[in-house]
């Protein structure tokens, strides 16, 4: 019983961290369009953000802090990242703090539609894609461990006397 227990946990512990491990790629927390005028969004505060852009284009983005009043940079990326949706490709241009979280996007009309999201913490993913793999190898195993050996201590136990 045990051992088909940690067989069938390795199941819902598989899918649960596949799960965590790229839930952050889809996570969108506002859309600003191409229009040229600041749009108010709330994001989450005090933490990195990536700005994605339509893969073949280019936003042209400021983004200010309404409650500090300060214009936030956003940075360069070490590296490329992209995601898509039923209809699109994004590409993360860049990465932000998002400082009090309520801020105000303007996206000039020469550039693209862009959206705000979480930025990809590679650490973290690569963790969580490791637990995905291993906690289920470990309950699998485990549980493989456990009805082999009571299958050993049943097959091998001195016979009943009747």
């Amino acid at each position: 019983m045990v051992g088909a227990a940690l067989l069938l946990a390795a199941i819902p512990a598989f899918v649960w961290f596949l799960i965590r491990a790229i839930d952050g790629f889809a996570d969108i927390e506002a859309h600003v369009p191409a229009d040229g005028a600041a749009h108010q969004i709330s994001v989450t505060a005090d933490e990195e953000k990536f700005l994605w852009a339509h893969e073949n284009d280019e936003t042209d983005c400021q983004i200010r802090d309404l409650v500090r009043g300060t214009a936030l940079t956003v940075h360069a990326l070490g590296g490329t990242y992209t995601r898509s949706d039923s209809s699109e490709a994004w590409v993360a241009e860049g990465r932000f703090d998002s400082g009090s979280g309520r801020l105000a996007v303007t996206c000039s009309t020469s550039g693209g539609a862009a959206e705000i999201g979480p930025a990809v913490d590679v650490f973290s993913f690569v963790v969580t894609l490791l637990l995905a793999i291993g906690l289920p190898f470990l309950f699998g195993g485990a549980g493989v461990a456990v009805i082999v050996v009571t299958g050993v201590l049943w097959a091998v136990r001195p016979a009943r006397s009747r």
